[in-house]
């Protein structure tokens, strides 16, 4: 808004009104901006498996949101949730979502995050209702939480599916994982790894997160879906296609199902603090095969 003012000769002038000012400074700022650097440097070092490299660029993904969102008392909630019929083709529909961020002090930032069936189509992904309605809400609330306090950064579950990890991404991420899982937990390394022999049957990758107990082998059951292993004095039931392999002395399995166990109270007390101790609460680190027996009967 304009002001009229008269200078000294009686003519009318026109001031123009002020520009607004910045609440806080560029010192202010850019602390701001440390600190949060600061975080995210601890969360990657603590939360390695939640890094994902695309294009030579690390992304990270929805379990790294979280913690921020618990590091800076957000309070977030869903304000926006519709199905979307694209063309009247049955199978062009998806979800589009909008989360709010609330941050202690009342400022407030919206994110949006949408998913379609065609995302969810491809290779071993299956487009049920239920997984392309919960990626738009993930992407939804990874982006109200990056506006709010996060400078805008984009999240892994946002970037477009169609640029996939390059084989050089893959390996440069679980070489960043086994060197994280050397310096944190080598108090609990397996005391002979050379000496575990792969099982041919293990249907995951080598950069999947697996831990080592004292075991020795039992029996495999006429089903061929599981093996049986004796650990602490306590025989431990798990799929064959999670067994990594085994030694005369060891067991090496993914963290996923040792976190399943775990879980289910089916590790011994001794089993599930090397797992604790380790670090590998990695639930969402490994993804099981279509119809994979993960409750076998014991």
């Amino acid at each position: 808004m304009s002001k009229t003012v008269t200078n000294e000769v009686g003519a009318a002038l026109e001031l123009a009104a002020p520009s607004p000012l910045p609440v806080f400074s560029g010192q202010q700022m850019g602390e701001a901006l440390q600190a949060y650097k600061g975080l995210q440097a601890a969360l990657d070092k603590s939360m390695p498996d939640q890094l994902m490299k695309i294009q030579g660029k690390d992304f990270r993904k929805k379990g790294y949101w979280r913690a921020i969102r618990m590091s800076f008392n957000l309070q977030v909630e869903c304000i926006s949730d519709k199905r979307v019929q694209y063309t009247e083709e049955p199978n062009n529909w998806g979800y589009e979502v909008t989360y709010r961020a609330t941050a202690p002090n009342g400022s407030t930032a919206d994110g949006d995050g949408s998913c379609t069936r065609e995302e969810k189509s491809k290779g071993r992904m299956q487009a049920t209702v239920h997984n392309v309605r919960s990626h738009a809400h993930t992407r939804a609330m990874n982006r109200a939480i990056s506006n709010l306090v996060g400078f805008g950064e984009v999240s892994a579950e946002e970037v477009n599916r169609d640029e996939q990890p390059t084989r050089q991404d893959r390996q440069q991420a679980a070489q960043q994982r086994a060197d994280t899982e050397v310096i944190e937990h080598r108090s609990v390394e397996p005391s002979n790894p050379a000496g575990i022999r792969p099982n041919p049957s293990f249907d995951g990758k080598d950069s999947d997160a697996v831990v080592t107990f004292p075991a020795t082998f039992k029996t495999a059951p006429k089903s061929g879906k599981s093996l049986v292993y004796i650990s602490f004095g306590k025989d431990i039931v798990f799929p064959i296609k999670h067994v990594v392999g085994h030694s005369d002395t060891e067991v090496c399995v993914t963290a996923w199902i040792a976190n399943k166990k775990h879980i289910n109270d089916e590790l011994p007390p001794e089993a599930s603090k090397i797992l604790l101790d380790a670090g590998e609460d990695r639930g969402d680190s490994w993804e099981p095969p279509p119809h994979d027996d993960t409750d076998v009967p014991r």
